[in-house]
């Protein structure tokens, strides 16, 4: 498999300790910047009020524990973080959002739109 970025996150987390251990816990504002060759494929986005980020942890060394996919640590067997977040506004190729637990210069490999029919089924 072969991933590579669309974009990148502009968050005020420089560090991991810095930054919330879930999204839900951020109040701050990141910027979700796409690449220009990418920028045609968010054409629709702002019907969504919240969409999922699907991104790379790129300052932390995988070290899965015993266990680690029963829990939400970084530390996974591959260093992708999925994370829900609130749809501020597009300005172009860049996605203003709320709730960003990711460090600042992660990768972005995908973005889907939230839709809490399929994603959060009963």
């Amino acid at each position: 498999m072969n991933m590579k970025a669309i974009g990148v996150i502009r968050s005020m987390f420089a560090r991991t300790e810095n930054a919330p251990h879930q999204g839900v816990h951020s109040r701050e504002v990141a910027r979700l910047v796409i690449f220009p060759e990418h920028e045609s494929l968010l054409e629709g986005i702002e019907r969504f009020e919240k969409v999922m980020l699907i991104y790379g942890f790129n300052k932390i060394k995988p070290d899965p524990k015993p266990g680690a996919l029963a829990t939400r640590t970084p530390n996974r067997p591959n260093p992708i973080g999925v994370v829900v977040v609130e749809l501020v506004e597009r300005r172009g190729s860049v996605l203003l959002v709320r709730g960003v637990d990711a460090l600042d210069a992660s990768p972005i490999f995908d973005i889907k739109p939230f839709i809490r029919e399929i994603d959060c089924p009963d």
